[in-house]
């Protein structure tokens, strides 16, 4: 597939300002003029995500240069999320790239914490070590009890 780029670029140009300008802006809504604004050919689907669109007329649409530069990185995600459907074995044409999540407007749950763990109080008459080691066995962590590493004569 040839590049979007150099002369058939600005023949692109050419039909969008012959047949859709002036018109609305693809991506804000908002004017483009012509003579005033820049702007360039845009994709409603991406050339990135779509790469066999690129050059379908269907598929070009007027865009301010700021909002097509807006929208660039948005392409690449989308890209990225198709490839992983793909990769996966699902085709992305079938499937929401962003599925709507159920619980998106709840709060996740806070781990709960065993009642042992908020009633543990340090005791002062342990060491410092075992101390720390009944506080972390209190919230679940696992220490391993290896034995102390035999002394040498020298540091007797």
């Amino acid at each position: 597939m040839k590049p979007w780029s150099g002369r058939a670029v600005q023949q692109a140009r050419w039909f969008i300002e012959l047949h859709h300008l002036p018109g609305p802006c693809g991506k804000c809504k908002k004017p483009i003029d012509p003579a005033t604004d820049r702007w360039v050919v845009g994709h409603i689907k991406s050339r990135t995500a779509y790469p066999h669109l690129t050059w379908d007329p269907k598929n070009w649409q007027p865009e301010h240069r700021a909002c097509s530069d807006r929208s660039a990185q948005q392409a690449v995600q989308e890209k990225a999320a198709r490839n992983a459907l793909r990769a996966h074995g699902i085709d992305p044409d079938d499937a929401p790239l962003f599925p709507e999540d159920p619980t998106a407007g709840e709060p996740r749950p806070f781990p709960s914490l065993s009642p042992r763990a908020l009633t543990a109080q340090p005791n002062s008459n342990c060491s410092p070590a075992s101390s720390s080691r009944r506080d972390a066995t209190a919230h679940g962590s696992r220490i391993s009890t290896m034995p102390n590493p035999p002394r040498s004569a020298a540091s007797r």
